[in-house]
């Protein structure tokens, strides 16, 4: 039997057409014989495709007025699963994120593109409007692009504040060089507590020197295997190193301050080359950008400036240490060895680490470090 209007095949108990809606003669017999019934089951349908219409507007317009909170339910049972697979909690948000394609003309524009990636992701966390306060409150004290302490409890996030607080007042002469304080995920998942990174490829459009073009991040990252973890962090870090292996009364919040010295270091280094930024790369300033990686990766500065302190306190105790010695009163990370030779970046952020615990009761090699860092910050 088929269809008298578009002559599609029926089946012999269709009621109407299943292809243009046509009445068909079984459902003349029954429209005859049971008109509710018929009319019901039209009503009934109308009524679903209403339902269905209601349902596509009225999420529409929630997805409007909330923007991607609609999806929060997901996300947090998405970090619940992640938390059961990896028996800890980790951040969703990636901070790991390279772009090309894009040309950015200035300085500003380039750390507008760096604050607008983490925005993008910081949908995905935990909203606490004290925690927000305190990432707004860092970026604007110490003109930081982008602060994400995604997921961070209240408590903790202070604690990491009041860190950057005191660094930034005992160093008023670093501000404006980091781009990022932010959360992340180390490929190991305790490969390291907190780690600076002084220029990260974020954008990178044109190898051509005629036409470089490429943004740096200048970032502090935190592991989230640490810091979003309670159980963990309340453990101490004496329970996961050596004995005097860091300054008396290191924390977990203590080591962003070793960091911190790392990026001290470099800003001492950018300021005596006259360099005010390594953020926004053209061929304008490529050379000088490569000569101070070059001095990043082999050393030579951090040993300069650790060799001048080991100097000028022999001079002043009048005595004959080894640098062995120098950095040993520091820390046992501080007189670690790479190969045979002392790692002098580690004597420097080890330094800081101490200078930042005990300013002037830190130990001897400490001071005469922070002096000669400080003489070139200015």
């Amino acid at each position: 039997m088929r269809c008298i209007k578009c002559n599609e095949e029926l089946e012999i108990d269709d009621n109407f057409c299943p292809k243009c809606g046509e009445l068909t003669p079984h459902g003349y017999v029954s429209l005859k014989n049971k008109p509710n019934e018929i009319k019901y089951r039209e009503s009934n349908l109308g009524s679903i495709f209403t339902l269905v219409a209601l349902l596509i507007i009225v999420f529409t317009i929630m997805t409007l007025i909330s923007g991607k909170d609609i999806f929060r339910p997901y996300i947090e049972i998405k970090k619940q699963i992640y938390s059961l697979k990896y028996g800890y909690k980790i951040s969703l948000i990636n901070t790991d994120n390279q772009y090309t394609g894009i040309v950015v003309n200035t300085n500003e524009e380039a750390l507008g593109l760096i604050k607008e990636d983490i925005i993008k992701e910081s949908w995905q966390c935990r909203k606490n409007i004290n925690v927000s306060l305190i990432e707004k409150e860092i970026s604007e004290n110490y003109n930081i692009s982008s602060v994400s302490l995604c997921d961070v409890y209240e408590e903790e996030a202070l604690k990491i504040k009041n860190t950057i607080d005191k660094v930034y007042n005992l160093f008023p002469n670093i501000k404006g060089y980091l781009t990022n304080i932010t959360i992340t995920n180390a490929n190991i998942k305790d490969e390291y507590i907190a780690y600076f990174e002084p220029a990260y490829t974020f954008v990178n459009s044109n190898s051509n020197i005629e036409e470089y073009n490429k943004v740096n991040k200048t970032q502090i990252l935190l592991n989230s295997y640490y810091f979003l973890n309670k159980d963990i962090i309340n453990r101490g870090l004496k329970n996961i190193t050596k004995d005097n292996w860091y300054p008396e009364g290191a924390t977990f919040e203590s080591l962003i301050a070793h960091e911190l010295g790392h990026y001290i270091t470099f800003v001492s280094l950018l300021k005596e080359n006259n360099i005010d930024s390594i953020t926004l790369i053209t061929k304008n300033n490529y050379e000088e950008y490569q000569n101070i990686i070059k001095v990043l990766n082999n050393g030579s500065y951090s040993q300069q400036l650790v060799d001048i302190s080991l100097n000028n306190y022999n001079q002043k105790y009048n005595t004959n240490i080894t640098l062995e010695e120098f950095s040993s009163s520091i820390s046992g990370y501080a007189s670690q060895k790479k190969e045979g030779s002392i790692i002098y970046d580690e004597v420097i952020a080890e330094a800081v680490h101490d200078y930042y615990l005990h300013e002037n009761s830190s130990s001897k090699s400490t001071i005469e470090i922070i002096n000669t860092l400080k003489e070139r910050l200015i």
